[in-house]
């Protein structure tokens, strides 16, 4: 036995955590919150949120795309990955990086969805 292999692992209770800062983590739930908002509101809350990433609110500009269309009542991971193919955007895209002109394709592009499902 080498002295590498007879060292007992560290517990998870002994192993240093890594440290979360504060306002990661803020971001983190205000990013939460939009897209409940979304989800609840529907495509009122989209625009909201579009309004607020171009506005600059940190938390709505570093969402992607994908993770705010999928939000959407009744929208799933396929329909989303249409719209966005549709908008001409991808996946990943944040909504900071997008231009007016890509803006305004997506809200052209969501505002023919027809109505969730009751």
């Amino acid at each position: 036995m080498t002295a590498a292999t007879s060292r007992p692992r560290p517990r998870p209770a002994d192993r240093p955590q890594d440290p979360v800062r504060p306002e990661a983590e803020e971001l983190h739930h205000r990013r939460i919150l939009l897209l409940g908002q979304i989800s609840t509101d529907g495509l009122a809350g989209l625009a909201r949120v579009l309004r607020a990433a171009r506005d600059g609110d940190p938390a709505a500009a570093s969402m992607n795309v994908g993770s705010v269309l999928r939000a959407l009542p009744g929208m799933g991971w396929f329909g989303a990955h249409d719209l966005l193919r549709s908008a001409g955007l991808r996946e990943r895209d944040l909504l900071r990086d997008l231009t007016a002109a890509q803006r305004g394709e997506l809200c052209l592009t969501v505002s023919h969805l027809p109505p969730p499902p009751s």
